[in-house]
């Protein structure tokens, strides 16, 4: 494929973009009118890659629901300790660790207790990105640790989520394998012993 062909094909992807269909209305109108428009946007179905020959419908609603959360026991410290274990134990690569509460307060500010752990499993991953190179902004996977109002709490984007946005089929069987991982890790999580 040469640049031109490229730069085409890129172009027609964001033609369907959802997030470039909503912001074109802010961009071009006025403030109120472009509010309304881009809600209404938003709220229709659009293909996610039609290229690609799926189909995959992202509706608002869906999109702002991509993220799945999971209570579990414990505070964020002791939970942090288990789930950082329960990877080490699983033999899933760490890449990286972040404590955003301790960042906050290293300049002068505070907020409630998150931390991400991004982690996952290039034979695995590597599937999606060859499948969309875009993919590689969702990648590697992430766990967020966090002091909700309820207790703590994890959260992660749906790997169904992330497959839909990239033009990905869903039932992909990378995909799969991540929900999987998710789902055995958030099992571990909830065990008391």
């Amino acid at each position: 494929m040469n640049a031109d062909q490229s730069n085409r094909d890129y172009r027609e992807r964001m033609k369907t973009n959802p997030v470039s269909i909503c912001l074109k209305p802010f961009l071009a109108t006025g403030l109120i009118k472009a509010l309304v428009t881009g809600i209404l946007l938003c709220v229709q179905a659009f293909p996610v890659n039609a290229a690609s020959g799926i189909h995959k419908e992202i509706t608002m609603e869906n999109m702002a629901n991509g993220i799945i959360h999971s209570k579990v026991p414990g505070d964020v410290d002791s939970v942090w300790n288990k789930l950082l274990l329960t990877l080490e134990n699983m033999k899933a690569p760490v890449f990286s660790k972040v404590d955003h509460k301790a960042n906050a307060v290293s300049v002068g500010l505070d907020m409630k207790a998150a931390r991400v752990v991004s982690f996952g499993n290039p034979a695995v991953g590597t599937f999606l990105m060859q499948e969309n190179p875009e993919a590689a902004l969702d990648l590697p996977l992430k766990i967020l640790v966090w002091a909700s109002p309820d207790g703590t709490m994890l959260s992660w984007n749906d790997p169904a989520w992330i497959a839909r946005r990239y033009g990905i089929d869903p039932e992909n069987q990378t995909v799969v394998k991540m929900q999987k991982m998710f789902e055995v890790i958030s099992g571990k999580m909830q065990d008391t012993h």
